[in-house]
């Protein structure tokens, strides 16, 4: 076993490892994929940056939240944006 920053710090299995690479992985996939479709955007992106978070990279995080969020000039209410938002602060 070994440690992984999603971890905290605490040991972590191979297969937990390989399962976060895979999460990321596809969330990177998903994001490229939704950046021509704005309406899913928030939401991809949302997830793909809190895991960034998760992991230690926060700063990649914001840097791939923040445009996205960016591109909306109204809907500032729903769920989705709230919390891009909140995440936003929280990464800053």
């Amino acid at each position: 076993m070994h440690h992984c920053r999603s971890c905290k710090g605490r040991s972590c299995s191979p297969s937990r490892t390989a399962s976060l690479r895979r999460k990321a992985a596809f969330n990177e996939r998903s994001l490229r994929h939704v950046r021509r479709t704005p309406g899913f955007s928030s939401c991809a992106a949302t997830n793909l940056a809190r895991l960034c978070g998760e992991q230690g990279e926060r700063q990649k995080g914001y840097e791939l939240l923040a445009p996205v969020y960016g591109w909306f000039t109204e809907g500032f209410e729903a769920a989705d944006l709230t919390e891009a938002r909140a995440l936003l602060d929280e990464l800053s």
